[in-house]
Formats: C-alpha cells, structure tokens, sequence
C-alpha cells in the first residue's frame, strides 16, 4: 500500500482512493516517510508522538452515531459476537465497527500479531 496526502493506491484493484477523513491531530504527518521507515522523519516527530492515551474513546466516539443501549427490544434479547480479521486498514476497520456497532453486542479485536506500520496507522 502506498500512502501519499492524496489517499492511497492499492495494488488489488491498480486505483487512487481518496481519503474520506484524517484526524486532526495527525493531519500534517507525512504516512508514506512513517510507512517508509524514513528513520530522520520518524525521529524528528517523535517527539510529538501520539499515544493510546491521547486518543481515548470518546474520540472515536464523536466521529460517528454509537448508540448508549439497545434500538429494538429484539437486539438486546439476542446479542451478537463480532470477532473481525484486522490485518490492514485501520480506517475501514473503525468504519465497520461505526456500522455494526450495538451496546449489547461483544466485540473481540486481536492486534497483538501485526507490524508496527499497522499499529502507527490506528493511531492515524
């Protein structure tokens, strides 16, 4: 995957793909030299280096509709279980989670297995 200020191109389909959002926090980082392992960039904004801390939940929160409790009578009598593949993409993976989202459903997302690259772009 190649990241540019622009969107991305991905080598599955050969095409640009603007992006639809990019945080305000992490708008002026340069992806491609992160993704790059352009070690002079990453050293130099590392000192302002975002945490988990930084980016609680109610942020991911404010980026969409999460409902407090259940919308139907039929959902909170029958919860479902989400355990979703994450290997690459964090923004489609919060956009799916914003879809699928139900307070009374449980959701299981393993990460400890990837790369670097993909746990800085969830921070991203």
């Amino acid at each position: 995957m190649n990241l540019n200020s622009s969107g991305f191109s991905t080598e599955i389909v050969g095409v640009e793909i603007p992006p639809l959002w990019k945080h305000p926090i992490v708008e002026g980082i340069n992806c491609s030299a992160m993704f790059d392992g352009d070690a002079s960039y990453i050293k130099e904004n590392s000192v302002n280096r975002i945490s988990l801390e930084q980016l609680p939940c109610k942020d991911i929160r404010s980026r969409g509709f999460y409902a407090k409790e259940p919308l139907s009578k039929t959902g909170a009598d029958f919860p479902l279980a989400y355990i979703p593949n994450i290997y690459r993409d964090y923004i489609s993976i919060e956009r799916s989670f914003l879809i699928s989202y139900a307070p009374q459903n449980y959701y299981l997302q393993l990460t400890k297995k990837q790369t670097p690259a993909f746990n800085l772009e969830c921070l991203l």
